[in-house]
């Protein structure tokens, strides 16, 4: 039996998809910000992934089935709240200063009902979003990146029913 959710668990389950949190472990926003360093062209297509994410979670909310959206924005508001100070330390480390963008989800729309809602730059921003799980996905050599990865696949799968449903 599934022991995920309780606090009596004590070691990572195998299936588990949650953003990996600490310097223990790969996250994903010490790879974003290692991306925006090494790739500075991939800074355009951050930022735009973040204002996509910001006006889906306006549009949609934050019912369950955009949890992973929901845990993968903060990643990204942490790796450049990191990359705008001193650098030092582990992005995570800024946590209480990053807010968490989440909305009610009284509004909990498909993703079919989406596409009649966005700006004109949804789409465009869309594109840059899917630059990002790649990128992101091929930088996890390590065995520390094991949980980030499969939490990476994890936004990979909602992108794409997110694209299919508004394409």
């Amino acid at each position: 039996m599934s022991q995920r959710g309780r606090a009596s668990v004590t070691s990572e389950e195998i299936d588990s998809t949650d953003v990996p949190v600490g310097s223990s472990q790969g996250t994903a926003a010490v790879k974003i910000a290692n991306l925006i360093i090494d790739h500075p062209e991939m800074r355009n297509h951050i930022t735009a992934t973040a204002a996509m994410l910001i006006e889906l979670i306006r549009i949609v909310g934050t019912p369950v089935y955009m949890l992973i959206f929901v845990q993968f924005l903060p990643e990204v508001d942490l790796a450049r709240a990191w990359l705008g100070s001193t650098m030092q330390g582990h992005p995570h480390n800024l946590m209480n200063v990053v807010p968490l963008r989440k909305g009610g989800s009284y509004r909990s729309l498909d993703f079919s009902a989406v596409r009649p809602v966005t700006s004109d730059e949804f789409l465009g921003r869309s594109d840059s979003f899917y630059t990002s799980p790649a990128n992101l996905q091929n930088s996890c050599t390590e065995e520390r990146d094991d949980k980030l990865f499969r939490f990476l696949c994890e936004v990979q799968i909602l992108l794409d029913l997110l694209m299919a449903c508004t394409r």
